[in-house]
């Protein structure tokens, strides 16, 4: 049973929770049907990897809104499946960075084509212009709130 549609009266946060909901499941359900046990923040990982060569894991904690803890339990997870290792500097070992295995990049390729699939989709009737427009006030958005953080100290 499919949800009613929000009207447009919904607070904003409520409408880009669901679209952000809905973003993620239809990735996880994909990537399920073809074959991969690999869930939505999973693939956002490979995705940040396949940009950098490496990344420190502190660093891709901070990108995924995510604290320590659960950032390790997220790449030990990949580590474990083979996507990724992790390696650490001799100066300091609890400085680990995270890279792409050959397993990894090959499963990359798997989900930027079904990231691009879904995009097309989630795009239909929605004018570039539109697009453009969102792309513009969400960041808008972040950047105001950002800076009420800043000032809270």
């Amino acid at each position: 049973m499919q949800p009613e549609p929000p009207q447009t009266s919904d607070p904003l946060g409520y409408l880009l929770g669901r679209a952000h909901y809905s973003m993620r499941r239809r990735l996880n359900r994909r990537m399920a049907s073809c074959g991969m046990e690999l869930t939505s923040e999973q693939c956002l990982i490979l995705v940040m990897l396949g940009c950098e060569s490496q990344v420190n894991q502190q660093d891709l904690a901070d990108r995924m809104f995510k604290d320590k803890t659960g950032i390790s339990r997220l790449v030990s997870g990949m580590e474990r499946k083979g996507l990724i290792q992790r390696t650490s500097t001799i100066e300091d070992r609890r400085n680990n960075f995270v890279q792409l295995t050959d397993f990894g990049r090959s499963t990359l390729s798997t989900i930027q084509k079904q990231l691009s699939e879904i995009r097309v989709e989630a795009r239909e009737g929605i004018a570039e212009k539109d697009m453009e427009t969102c792309r513009r006030v969400l960041q808008k958005l972040v950047d105001n709130l950002s800076a009420c953080e800043e000032q809270a100290g």
